[in-house]
């Protein structure tokens, strides 16, 4: 799962992937104070804390299928492509992604694509 930390101090926030079992209650800052846990960064905001980028298995792809799709993303000019890892759909932005899912017959329904 992941949690997100932020340091009221200096604005930082920190991404953790980790098992329930294992999250901590705060995660130390660089500027040297403790940053908390920010729950509504969590699920106010599906999206990479440090970078911004939206990422979607939901709208994702099957394996083999990232190169295609990633040439036609870049075709039609949207800053979105396929994780060549996983499949998943990564967006510089919302605006792009919505632009992706639309691309591929897809909806936003509170930012995940489903199939029409």
């Amino acid at each position: 799962m992941t949690y997100i930390f932020t340091c009221r101090s200096c604005g930082e926030r920190v991404e953790i992937n980790c098992p329930l079992a294992q999250r901590p209650a705060r995660k130390k800052c660089r500027c040297g104070r403790w940053a908390t846990r920010d729950v509504a960064a969590e699920h106010g905001r599906p999206r990479n804390a440090t970078t911004g980028e939206k990422r979607s298995a939901i709208a994702g792809c099957g394996a083999g299928e990232e190169a295609e799709l990633n040439r036609d993303l870049a075709a039609a000019g949207i800053d979105a492509q396929y994780d060549p890892r996983n499949g998943d759909l990564v967006a510089r932005d919302r605006r792009n992604f919505l632009k992706a899912i639309k691309a591929r017959g897809m909806h936003s329904n509170t930012d995940g694509g489903f199939p029409l």
